[in-house]
């Protein structure tokens, strides 16, 4: 025990003899830990983590492509094209994400929120933690209305 402290001593004094490698040290082991930190993060958050879905390995993600550009969102006509027409799939939802300013008082906040098709949470199999879900027809008149049904999912 007293070799390691000694062992200490002599390292720390080395240590302050040169500050310029103690800080060169210090910042590389940082930026090290730091890094390994925040890709561990990314690829536990992205990867390993399961989504909060029943049969996760089910979902397809559909999108077109046009030329170079993968990215490309489906418009709501072609969603009702795919849900009428196509056999694959044992059902089909589409959402938006979309952000929203709450301001109901003098700090406004800003809300990340998504549109939903009516059959969304049946695709996922999950229910609303408030309010209710709602039916084709009232999608169908919400299309247009000034005061559209809301949910509440996740928190």
């Amino acid at each position: 025990m007293t070799r390691i402290i000694s062992t200490l001593r002599i390292a720390s004094r080395r240590l302050w003899q040169v500050p310029q490698c103690t800080l060169t040290v210090l910042l590389t082991l940082a930026l090290g830990i730091g890094a390994t930190t925040a890709i561990f993060s990314l690829i536990e958050g992205i990867l390993l983590r399961p989504l909060p879905f029943p049969d996760p390995d089910r979902l397809v993600d559909l999108g077109d492509r046009l030329g170079d550009n993968p990215g490309l969102r489906v418009t709501a006509r072609e969603i009702g094209t795919y849900a009428s027409n196509a056999t694959a799939f044992s059902g089909i939802g589409a959402d938006r994400s979309v952000d929203f300013e709450l301001s109901a008082d003098a700090t406004p906040s800003l809300l990340h929120a998504a549109r939903l098709t009516a059959s969304a949470f049946s695709v996922l199999d999950v229910a609303p933690r408030l309010g209710r879900e709602f039916t084709q027809q009232e999608e169908a008149r919400q299309a247009c209305a000034s005061d559209p049904i809301r949910t509440l999912r996740g928190a």
